[in-house]
């Protein structure tokens, strides 16, 4: 979640945080990897560990996953609770190309989202604007933060719609404005940093491209000699990125 007036806790709390956070990701990863071709590590465990991690911060996990493989959900102990017959069917007739399964681990939440393999990539190499995302029936509109790669801000909200019985609505990867691009969620987590703790399916490779068509991209922009152009400027948890990563990010 976006919080722009985050302050970072004191560092003792942040360290302590984050290694019982760790204790957990080796815990949870092999049922998870028994399930998805890939698994990334976003959020603040990503770019703020030891630094903003809080005692209230949710792991937050990028997983791809095929069709094909999607039965093996079913046999994963931490989503027993979630109608997966249900996210199956509307997944495989692609309805939606990503979705949301969360569990609580030792009193953290895991934040798992599912995306279909080759969407994800898709999204990572800028090949698809927005994709369709199964929504929870309780949100309506989702409000969606991008930023150019000089620091603009772009706010617009996503009303959801119904199709057939599933609440779905756009998640946007990036979108352009008068010429500018704006990077949204789906580009930033992988950008700030994101942690590849499982990969069978080459998605390293695709990271790198991810990269470098956004090095290309800035240096498109850069026309301006007094604006800062930079990937850092693109991600929304700016005040909760590491100094050591944000050395890498700028």
């Amino acid at each position: 979640m976006l919080d722009k007036n985050f302050t970072p806790p004191k560092e003792r709390i942040a360290i302590t945080a984050t290694k019982k956070r760790v204790d957990i990701i080796e815990t949870i990863i092999y049922p998870l990897s028994e399930c998805s071709t890939s698994i990334l590590l976003t959020g603040s465990m990503a770019y703020g560990q030891d630094f903003s991690v809080t005692p209230e911060s949710d792991i937050d996990l990028q997983l791809t996953i095929t069709p094909e493989l999607f039965q093996k959900l079913h046999s994963c102990k931490y989503f027993q609770k979630y109608n997966l017959s249900r996210i199956e069917e509307g997944f495989k007739k692609w309805i939606f190309s990503q979705f949301s399964l969360n569990f609580i681990y030792k009193e953290i939440t895991i934040e798992c989202h599912f995306w279909d393999e080759k969407t994800f990539k898709d999204v990572l190499v800028y090949k698809k604007e927005h994709i369709s995302r199964l929504r929870s029936q309780t949100k309506k509109i989702a409000t969606d933060y991008a930023y150019s790669f000089d620091g603009d801000e772009d706010i617009v909200e996503y009303p959801d719609h119904k199709e057939w019985i599933y609440n779905v609505g756009l998640f946007p990867a990036y979108r352009m404005k008068n010429n500018k691009i704006f990077l949204s969620r789906p580009i930033t987590n992988i950008l700030g940093n994101a942690i590849i703790l499982f990969d069978s399916c080459e998605m390293e490779k695709t990271i790198e491209t991810c990269r470098e068509i956004t090095e290309e991209k800035i240096a498109e922009c850069k026309q301006e000699k007094w604006k800062t152009y930079s990937i850092f400027n693109t991600l929304p948890g700016k005040n909760k990125i590491s100094e050591e990563v944000k050395i890498m990010l700028i």
